[in-house]
């Protein structure tokens, strides 16, 4: 059995391979599981403000997106680790059906052995937890309500570190602001 985990760089860190022998579980069967896990990460924004014709304007806390998925995620984590439970056992199976016809039709030891190794390597690449939308959230969502007059007004939204530093800046030049309609303008750093 083995573990392995992403790291914040995006990076797989495994740990492999101590063996579990169970009473009354036959060999030839082989699992992997990849659960996810949520893991707030660290942003390097620590404050964001707003520069409208020269005049900083700061923007509030609207969301803590970090907190709302980690909610999200708790409370389908339990049908989300079944049914990777129940695809990784179901895999595992159909596997070892195979793996018995394997061991019944080669007479070769070594080349059955080497077939079975593959099957097993087959459903390993097979399962992978889902990570496909966890790195593309901010950590924390703003909203800064600015009353202007109609006209062109200079923008730059300025994402800063703990120390004041500009880490990111969305600088959108001239904007046309108009009385007739919402005048709506969205900016995000995934730093």
């Amino acid at each position: 059995m083995g573990s392995s985990k992403e790291a914040l760089s995006g990076e797989k860190v495994s740990n492999y391979f101590d063996m579990i022998l169970w009473k009354d579980v036959t060999d030839n069967l082989f699992f992997k599981f990849e659960i996810p896990i949520m893991q707030n990460r660290a942003s390097a924004i620590d404050r964001i403000q707003v520069m409208i014709d020269g005049v900083k304007h700061a923007p509030v806390l609207l969301e803590n997106i970090d907190n709302v998925a980690s909610s999200t995620f708790e409370l389908k984590k339990n049908l989300i680790y079944l049914k990777t439970i129940i695809r990784t056992v179901t895999k595992g199976l159909l596997a070892k059906q195979g793996k018995d016809k394997i061991d019944e039709q080669v007479n070769n030891e070594l080349f059955a052995s080497l077939l079975n190794l593959s099957a097993d390597l087959a459903v390993a690449a097979t399962e992978q937890a889902d990570l496909r939308i966890s790195h593309y959230f901010p950590k924390l969502a703003h909203i800064a309500e600015i009353h202007l007059p109609a006209g062109e007004h200079t923008l730059e939204v300025q994402y800063l570190n703990k120390y004041g530093n500009v880490v990111y800046s969305d600088n959108r030049g001239t904007i046309q602001i108009t009385n007739d309609k919402l005048n709506l303008v969205e900016s995000f750093c995934l730093q």
